[in-house]
């Protein structure tokens, strides 16, 4: 594989992935916040209002189950974490690429910078890809 085919076809797609994989998760993320703060804002507002007791029991036990639902699955999906480990490893597959790009960093007199390039993008997409077992596994 030459350094434009491996620049086009493996790591470029690796950083739009990791890009759109860290944007879904950042929005779920905020959306997740946002629902649980407005609910659960909603009820103590809904607690001091005198309406049918039958009817304001069944409100306020349900925004306070769906506040939880929100909660736990927001927990159990890591949207937050998700978000954060796809944003860096995108980061640093760019950086990867503008420092090989322009000879800089550790690709400053290197008898082969597109071995090293390779090997430093496969570690970092490898690293993701434990973290991600070890996700499962939990």
């Amino acid at each position: 594989m030459t350094q434009d085919e491996y620049l086009a076809q493996r790591l470029l797609p690796q950083i739009n992935w990791y890009s759109q994989r860290a944007a879904v998760n950042k929005r779920w993320h905020i959306y997740t916040r946002i629902a649980v703060i407005f609910l659960s804002a909603l009820i103590p507002l809904i607690a001091g209002v005198d309406f049918l007791p039958v009817l304001k029991n069944a409100l306020l036990g349900s925004l306070g189950a769906l506040v939880v639902i929100i909660e736990g699955t927001s927990e159990f999906l890591k949207f937050r974490e998700k978000w954060s480990q796809y944003r860096s490893t995108a980061e640093l597959l760019k950086q990867e690429k503008m420092l090989f790009l322009t000879v800089s960093g550790g690709y400053i007199e290197t008898g082969n910078a597109f071995r090293l390039l390779v090997a430093r993008v496969e570690a970092l997409i490898n690293a993701e890809n434990a973290e991600w077992v070890k996700y499962v596994k939990e």
